[in-house]
Order: C-alpha cells, then structure tokens, then sequence
C-alpha cells in the first residue's frame, strides 16, 4: 500500500474487497484489482460504486495501490479533478458492467461503472489512455493498471 502523502490530485487508484463481484472480476480479468477511481487530493477520492458516483475518503479502500499518467501537467491534473466531481450524483452503471462481464455493449448513457468512469474522464480531459484502441466500455480495472502510460506511485 501507498503513502497517502505521495497521492496527487488526478492519479488513478486501484483496490479490491472479498464481495463476490470484486472475486469476478478478478477472475474474469485475471487481476488483482477489481475497483478504481480517481484521487482528488490526500485524502479523498471519486469513483463509481453501486450507490452511483460518489466522493468519499480514500480510507474506504485499504487495499490499494495508486498510479500516474506520466508526464501530467498541474494543469490537466485540475482539469480531470473538475470533471471527476461534476459526475458524482450520477448512477452506477450496472448493464454496463454486466456489458464488460459478457463482452457484450449494454451499457447507457449517464451512469458509470468504475474502470469505464475514469477512463471517460481521462478522455474528457484530453488523454485517450488508450490511443482509440479500446472502447470504454470494455475497459476493466486491469486494462488501466497494466497500461504503459500510468506508472505506480511510490509510498
């Protein structure tokens, strides 16, 4: 686990639990981590959960690891932050996730599953972490861990 004091607004983290839909998956995605958010500062966090898009304390996810797009500006750091709390409110999106889970498009408009939310806002922010080679929809927590451009923040 990380030090909350290296956390910078806009860094991506990544964490799991023992429910059952955290167990899938990690077992659909062969990963370790079945849940991801954006950090806003040292200690807070916005993600999308079941209760929809939420910002709470990042002590809610005590098994985590965070990561950084390399080379981010303080700019585009603001900006992600900005569009990262603008969604909160907003609903889960539970036919997206069953979407990534059968690799089938379900999911709708306005309403987000974890992995599919930060990488929207990414996009909104300017950074296509994937280079047009993925559809959002299909993104898993796995895909933005073992992703090039983000590199692990040392605690």
């Amino acid at each position: 686990m990380s030090n909350t004091n290296k956390y910078r607004a806009g860094d991506i983290f990544f964490s799991r639990d023992n429910s059952l839909t955290s167990k899938l998956i990690r077992i659909k995605t062969l990963s370790n981590w079945s849940h991801c958010g954006i950090i806003l500062n040292k200690t807070y966090v916005v993600s999308a959960t079941i209760k929809g898009v939420v910002e709470e304390p990042i002590d809610n996810y005590p098994i985590r690891q965070v990561l950084m797009l390399k080379g981010i500006s303080n700019e585009i750091r603001e900006k992600i932050v900005i569009l990262a709390r603008y969604q909160v409110g907003k609903k889960y999106d539970f036919c997206g996730l069953a979407s990534f889970l059968l690799f089938k498009k379900l999911g709708s408009k306005d309403r987000w599953f974890c992995s599919e939310f930060v990488n929207e806002i990414y996009k909104r922010a300017g950074i296509d972490l994937f280079d047009g080679r993925k559809d959002g929809a299909f993104v898993s927590p796995a895909d933005l861990y073992e992703n090039p451009k983000l590199k692990l923040v040392e605690g």
